[in-house]
């Protein structure tokens, strides 16, 4: 059976790599995409981004696979983000040998604790700077310890024995158990698995069946070495990570060479995080594969019972059309005798005689077995060579065929229903099937995230304008003079608006660009300069040559840092709105790019947008209500892809945080 969760030494192994990894990164935010599964994108210049995933009571681990995010996250994870974004990660510990890690993160508003217990149903548990609980994924009141909010945070009872400090005292209490095999007992006394409790005993030689009481004093210390060995290599040594292959299944990945697994094949991999990527997106992948199969085999079963229950109506009506055909071609061989019943029985009725009498005279001296009168029913029922036939006694014989053969003739219409209806049932059946079969014969993987690397205009606030021009903008003072100095050159063009606390914009090379794209820079210019802040709807916006553009002031005259001076003859821009706005641009089928940047720009290429301006709606608010109106301009098969896109991915791009929906 294959691995479904983390081993005491898998985390020792994990906690030792994270913390060489990940130690120095910011959380730059966080994704909860399950009940249980959370995902931290962090961030540390000049370094690749990272994503750490956290799946309680399952696993942990680096991850290089992409996931669906939801469209609105969770109250936890919104709890997690109002804490932890933007924190530095300064250490990463297993609590004791157990299957808990905690992050340690420092932040402007202090230091938290991201406890992860990777054990059972599992909990992912936000602890403040007082050890006090923040956050939890889930609440819960145990007889050892609460996990409530305000209460202080309780690690859960550990082993009374930690492999990685054993002592030889601590292992000779094993023989207390007496007659339990000795695999069993180090699982109980040392609190691990039975895989690497197995392991050890492979190692020291040992039979893992051997009753724990009859262990020697030689064995003892055989047993003790090896623990200590396998304990010290994964915390101290060299990792050997590799996932082991039974045939074509994986069933475990372990950080070192193990034993017990001599006689199968093994995938090897330079880390350990990579190993647990790899493993758990198989896992990951066969469980999204079964999700969506899982209505394909719930219809295959209904539509099985659909055409059992119509092949039992089609043998019912077979049956019951060959009963109604003999029955009719009974009452021919039996003609006479029947017309002679039938003849009796009104004869006798026309001279008063009770039908009791009736009954019994035909039982006593008819041709025929007559076995019941119905006088309600107007029938009289007879035996036809071992066939009961119910007659209508004021018809003839040859009447009381025909009816019979009419109501053959009805069952074998309601059997060629039924076979049409079979016939339909097995070719929707056949083709739930095709379908189920070649989902299970596709090999079920996740998409690896791609690893965009940042061009150098990302790391400000850029757009490209309508003629296809480069526009890029400071975020502040220190990036106006950053990308003053670093990538302002002769051909640029340089905008600013006529206010304090504006952003520096460059056209990049500004000689190509037309009347379109100045005004269009200076939309973006004019909308994140404090204007915005203030609610104006329009501003004042100059351009100028680079070489008008001072980084220091002249000998005797003080610049603010962070300031630029302006020289020579400014070229405005008079009366530019405050407009910016999100668009929608339809890609391949129903795939879509979301598009950002001035409203002038977002309109000549898409009509599907929404433009916002200055206003006191929060930006929180103002998403969603974006989002929201852009589902409602577009095209219906287009909503759900819009509705997966996150909010945060609107709400970072208002600027000062408010504003208010002006046209869509």
């Amino acid at each position: 059976m294959a691995k479904e969760s983390l081993t005491n030494f898998d985390v020792t192994a994990l906690t030792r790599e994270l913390r060489d990894a990940i130690l120095g990164f910011h959380i730059a935010n966080i994704y909860q995409i399950d009940s249980a599964t959370l995902l931290l994108k962090l961030r540390r210049p000049r370094q690749p981004p990272k994503t750490l995933l956290i799946e309680a009571g399952r696993r942990m681990h680096l991850t290089a696979y992409k996931r669906e995010k939801p469209p609105k996250p969770p109250a936890f994870c919104m709890a997690l983000r109002k804490h932890l974004r933007r924190g530095r990660i300064i250490d990463v510990q297993q609590h004791d040998f157990d299957r808990i890690v905690s992050i340690h993160v420092e932040g402007q508003a202090g230091r938290f604790q991201l406890v992860s217990e990777l054990f059972g149903a599992g909990n992912i548990i936000l602890v403040d700077m007082e050890g006090r609980i923040l956050q939890a994924l889930r609440y819960r009141r145990m007889s050892h310890r609460n996990i409530i909010r305000g209460e202080v945070f309780k690690y859960p009872p550990s082993s009374p024995v930690n492999p990685l400090t054993l002592t030889i005292e601590n292992l000779e209490e094993i023989r207390e158990y007496g007659d339990l095999e000795v695999v069993r007992g180090l699982v109980r006394h040392l609190g691990i698995s039975g895989l690497y409790a197995e392991e050890i005993l492979l190692r020291a030689e040992v039979d893992k069946k051997k009753p724990c009481q009859e262990i020697t004093d030689e064995e003892l210390q055989r047993i003790h070495m090896q623990t200590c060995g396998l304990a010290s290599a994964i915390r101290v040594g060299s990792l050997e990570p590799q996932i082991v292959v039974d045939g074509e299944e994986w069933v475990d990945v372990v950080p070192v060479k193990l034993q017990v697994y001599a006689n199968l094949k093994s995938i090897t991999f330079e880390s350990f995080n990579q190993a647990l990527d790899e493993y758990f997106a198989k896992l990951e992948a066969k469980r999204i594969a079964s999700a969506e199969t899982k209505g394909e085999e719930e219809e295959k079963k209904r539509l099985e019972r659909v055409l059992e229950e119509q092949r039992e109506a089609l043998e019912e009506f077979r049956r019951k059309a060959e009963d109604a055909r003999k029955i009719g071609d009974k009452i021919y061989t039996h003609l006479g005798e029947l017309s002679q019943i039938l003849h009796e029985i009104r004869r006798m009725r026309a001279e008063g005689i009770e039908w009791t009498d009736v009954e019994e005279r035909l039982k006593q001296e008819a041709p025929l077995a007559v076995l019941s009168i119905s006088p309600a029913e107007s029938s009289v029922e007879v035996d036809l060579d071992g066939l009961r036939a119910k007659l209508d006694f004021r018809l003839t014989a040859q009447e009381n065929a025909s009816k019979y053969y009419e109501e053959a003739k009805k069952w074998e219409r309601k059997a060629q229903g039924a076979e049409k209806a079979m016939k339909k049932t097995l070719e929707e059946l056949e083709k739930v099937e095709s379908r189920i079969e070649s989902a299970k014969a596709q090999k079920p993987k996740l998409e690896r995230a791609e690893r965009h690397k940042r061009a150098w205009y990302e790391q400000f606030r850029w757009f490209q304008s309508s003629e296809g021009i480069l526009v890029v903008a400071g975020k502040d003072a220190k990036s106006n003079v950053r990308l003053a100095r670093r990538r302002m050159e002769p051909s640029d063009i340089v905008l600013h608006a006529e206010i304090a606390g504006a952003p520096l914009v460059l056209v990049k090379n500004g000689e190509k660009a037309g009347v379109k794209t100045i005004r269009e820079a200076a939309q973006f210019a004019a909308s994140h300069s404090r204007a915005w802040k203030m609610g104006l709807n329009a501003i004042d916006v100059y351009w100028v040559r680079p070489e008008q553009v001072k980084l220091s002031a002249p000998s005797g005259q003080y610049l603010p840092k962070g300031a630029l001076m302006i020289h020579g003859k400014r070229n405005y821009i008079r009366g530019v709105s405050l407009r910016l706005a999100f668009g929608i641009l339809r890609k391949n089928g129903e795939e879509i790019e979301l598009l950002w940047g001035p409203a002038e720009t977002i309109k000549e290429k898409t009509p599907i947008y929404v433009a916002y301006c200055p206003g006191n709606t929060p930006a929180r608010v103002l998403a969603e209500q974006i989002r929201k109106r852009l589902m409602q301009v577009a095209p219906s098969e287009l909503r759900k892809k819009i509705s997966q896109i996150p909010p945060e991915e609107f709400r970072r791009r208002i600027p000062y945080g408010t504003g208010r929906i002006v046209s869509s």
